[in-house]
């Protein structure tokens, strides 16, 4: 089997395992299972720790698989991992607590303050455990980054920041400062901060309706967190299904513009981008329509770019931004797989 085809049939792996066990557990309620003690607090951190580490094998396994042995990174997954039990149960105390007073507009402020707040982490986290090093007045080089990280954006702050990857520095400047300039536009146009917006938005709105739908069941406070995190992980299944070609409208009304500077420097750009990712030349319409956020080399060269609304790189935001809900279907997501370091910063391209 190609890369790219055992790229996607571990997303999709990943994916339907998450989505089935999510599905089984909302029609047959397993919250008992976690009632290990009659302190509510012990039994939340209990379910916190199994959804943490259920898909722990796959997890290594997907990284065995889709990795090089210079990039097989079983040490940053488990800190991954723990990092995302002390989140996960931040969350959980805050969520709870909502829960408890049965305050809608409460829960709102939440979904608001949470997804900023974890935008400026996301950022606070690269600069502390990372070692990075300026390049310009507004980006800066991950100095220890595997190949599979893309050029990104994170928040110091409130200031957008630009990140360059190590192994990008093994290519020619021209091609660096051309890829550069396209992240740039992202920034100085606002493109990123719309596409974060907006996807925001659709979270508060849509977790709103599952917080006042939980509200009306009178769980107690397991089976609200039980109940909310799956349901949580099977609306990220729908925005996976639905917000890609929305995602691949974006990036390609930014290709056109990049093209029309400089057809060639954008064609080696793009060779670079794949060698670290998929390898895919072209792909199906059917298979790129359904599974991929990002166009194929060929669908990007032609520029094939529809009338619609875009917003580049929302279907990955969006779903790393409910993790703020109790989501794992980030960690599964084709191309994050057995990439520890696309948990924290999901691929912008």
């Amino acid at each position: 089997m190609n890369f790219k085809n055992k790229k996607l049939s571990f997303g999709i792996l990943y994916i339907g395992l998450i989505v089935g066990v999510c599905i089984a557990g909302l029609l047959y309620d397993f919250s008992s299972l976690f009632k290990i003690s009659n302190h509510q607090t012990l039994n939340i951190i209990f379910f916190i720790l199994f959804l943490n580490i259920i898909f722990l094998p796959l997890d290594f396994l997907s990284d065995k698989a889709l990795n090089s042995i210079r990039n097989i990174t079983f040490k940053k997954i488990i800190l991954g991992k723990f990092f995302l039990l002390i989140i996960f149960l931040i969350f959980s105390f805050f969520l709870i607590t909502i829960y408890e007073k049965k305050n809608l507009l409460l829960f709102v402020f939440y979904c608001l303050i949470s997804q900023v707040f974890l935008l400026i982490l996301q950022g606070k986290i690269i600069k502390l455990f990372f070692k990075t090093e300026k390049f310009s007045k507004d980006s800066f080089v991950i100095k220890t980054s595997e190949e599979y990280l893309t050029f990104n954006i994170v928040f110091n702050l409130f200031k957008q920041m630009i990140i360059i990857p190590n192994h990008w520095l093994r290519n020619d400047e021209k091609n660096i400062k051309f890829h550069l300039k396209r992240f740039k536009i992202y920034v100085k146009e606002r493109i990123y901060l719309k596409s974060i917006c907006l996807a925001s938005i659709i979270n508060l709105i849509t977790y709103s309706f599952v917080f006042y739908y939980l509200l009306e069941r009178n769980h107690d406070s397991l089976g609200f967190i039980y109940n909310f995190s799956l349901l949580s992980n099977l609306i990220c299944f729908f925005y996976i299904l639905t917000l890609p070609f929305i995602s691949k409208k974006g990036i390609l009304s930014i290709d056109k513009r990049m093209k029309n500077e400089s057809e060639l420097l954008f064609k080696e750009n793009l060779e670079i981008f794949e060698r670290n990712q998929d390898k895919n030349d072209n792909r199906s319409r059917l298979v790129e329509m359904i599974f991929y956020p990002v166009p194929s080399t060929s669908s990007r060269m032609n520029c094939d770019l529809s009338k619609g609304f875009g917003s580049p790189n929302i279907s990955r935001l969006i779903i790393f931004l409910a993790s703020c809900f109790l989501s794992i279907i980030f960690k599964g997501v084709h191309g994050n797989a057995g990439k520890p370091l696309n948990w924290l910063l999901p691929p912008s391209e």
